[in-house]
């Protein structure tokens, strides 16, 4: 009290008034302050009190309206302001401001429409063409069934059963004869196709089985005997395992469609026979064997022309008769397969007999060797000899 004494006694008038001005000034200043810090706080409630839905919790509209105004309670009061605001964000959020992502589309479909799935690792039994492209004994006839654009075919069609001709088939044909089925896929694909039958067959079903319709449309003969079956006189292996499609039954000899020509047709095409086509001419022998037949021909090479004793070629050229009766030595009537060739006697259109030794396919008489069996004609059948024949004397 007295230091005020001394100080109101010391300062002057204005002094006393600019100091009780300012003091006034300070405080109503801290008023101010906290009188409109309250206001602006309750404004801002009450601005987002009335953004909040219907939804919000009735918890913080009742919290937000009990705030008082004053500087004790400004902290919490903004601490509240900020949860009121919070939860009016977040129900006002749209159900699509954060959508869930979506998967990428699959492309399985779009593959399987495209592309055949290949069959499954270590199953080539899947269809017979895999079954075929995994055995190589087969790898010429799947080049010619690509060749031929039955691929597919044997892919997913079927039922079917195959009479698969194996490479050593392929090797009898006449040389240059793949190489031209290989050049017109037409011609390959109607070959192949009498090689197959639009049924599951079964190698134990063939003895009911005579006659079996191809794909192409003419029929196979089948044959059963004791020492195992054949078509159309190749013979006919063990069956590969069976396939999602069908069976694979191996043969030894590639089949010829019937619509292949005659015997004489099929002499004619082939280098191996220019002799013995020539002096088929010669004979006049032509028109006989492009007859109805069947005839089965033991047509010998060029080379065994050569094997002849000597003059016996000259003696011929001078002696038409003659040369006739031989010819003819060669052909029987009659369509001997190769599975027909077992050890007998078999006449000839010349009037003496054949004899058949040893095994089918072995052996004539003497040292005349059957190389090549079953070339299929429309009238008969033609099996290859090393060596001409010449008849035994009467």
């Amino acid at each position: 009290m007295q230091r005020l004494r001394q100080f109101l006694e010391e300062a002057s008038a204005p002094t006393i008034i600019i100091t009780a001005f300012l003091g006034t000034i300070t405080v109503m200043s801290l008023v101010v302050a906290l009188v409109g810090g309250g206001l602006v706080g309750w404004w801002i409630l009450s601005s987002q009190t009335a953004a909040v839905p219907a939804t919000a919790t009735a918890a913080s509209t009742e919290l937000a309206t009990r705030v008082p105004v004053g500087l004790p309670t400004l902290q919490a009061f903004v601490q509240q302001t900020m949860v009121a605001m919070d939860a009016a964000n977040a129900i006002a959020l749209p159900a699509t401001a954060t959508p869930a992502p979506t998967p990428p589309p699959s492309t399985a479909v779009a593959v399987a429409a495209t592309s055949e799935p290949p069959p499954a690792p270590g199953n080539p039994t899947a269809n017979i063409f895999s079954l075929l492209t995994s055995d190589p004994q087969f790898s010429t006839l799947v080049q010619a069934i690509q060749s031929a654009g039955l691929a597919e075919t044997l892919r997913s069609g079927g039922p079917f059963t195959l009479f698969a001709p194996t490479n050593a088939a392929f090797e009898q044909l006449p040389e240059g004869t793949l190489e031209q089925l290989l050049q017109n896929p037409d011609v390959l694909a109607e070959l192949l196709s009498y090689h197959l039958v639009p049924l599951r067959l079964e190698q134990s079903a063939f003895a009911n089985m005579p006659a079996l319709r191809t794909v192409l449309g003419p029929a196979l003969a089948l044959r059963v005997t004791a020492t195992g079956a054949t078509v159309n006189g190749a013979i006919v292996a063990a069956a590969s395992p069976a396939t999602g499609n069908g069976l694979v039954h191996p043969i030894n000899t590639v089949l010829q469609t019937p619509d292949m020509g005659t015997v004489i047709d099929l002499l004619a095409v082939d280098d191996r026979f220019t002799t013995f086509y020539s002096w088929l001419e010669r004979a006049d022998l032509i028109t006989v064997l492009q007859g109805e037949g069947p005839f089965t021909v033991f047509a010998p090479v060029n080379k065994g022309f050569l094997t002849l004793p000597a003059g016996t070629v000259d003696f011929l050229m001078l002696d038409a008769n003659t040369m006739r009766t031989v010819l003819l030595y060669h052909v029987v009537g009659g369509k001997l397969m190769q599975a027909d060739l077992t050890p007998q006697e078999v006449l000839t259109l010349a009037g003496p007999s054949i004899k058949i030794s040893g095994s089918a396919g072995a052996q004539l008489y003497g040292s005349a060797q059957i190389t090549s069996t079953d070339l299929m004609a429309s009238n008969g059948v033609i099996h290859v000899l090393n060596t001409a024949l010449i008849p035994p004397p009467r």
